[in-house]
């Protein structure tokens, strides 16, 4: 509970002194990344499952306040099922682009956006019996 706590502290420390910059020929760069790991107890056979997941993106602001650019996603859920050697793995893989705009002036520490995007991906299913 304390690290949780403090994590939130430092996040909002660093998010009051950031500035971003919404006018035109400026660049943006992020995204998100997540893992998870769980295994479960013996009421569910110790079961384990990884997922992951990886989604940078990268924008261009053409006017101020309006910028558009690409989106990358990756996809990965793993499961382990209990003692066996039998497993599950989803794969998917996306692209796509975004337009974003934000309603209040640039000067502003705070904004309000709205954001549309498309993405076309795969996905792989691959499922392993012994």
């Amino acid at each position: 509970m304390k690290k949780a706590i403090l994590l939130i502290l430092v996040t909002l420390l660093f998010l009051n002194k950031s500035n971003g910059q919404i006018t035109k020929d400026n660049w943006m760069v992020g995204g998100n990344a997540s893992f998870a790991f769980s295994n479960a107890g013996p009421r569910d056979n110790g079961s384990k499952t990884t997922d992951l997941s990886l989604a940078p993106n990268i924008g261009y602001f053409f006017m101020d306040k309006f910028a558009g650019g690409i989106r990358l996603s990756f996809n990965r859920n793993h499961i382990k099922y209990g003692l066996s050697n039998n497993f599950s793995t989803f794969k998917n893989y996306s692209i796509g682009s975004f337009v974003r705009y934000y309603f209040l002036n640039v000067d502003r520490q705070y904004n309000i956006l709205m954001e549309g995007s498309y993405q076309f991906g795969k996905g792989k299913i691959l499922i392993s019996h012994f």
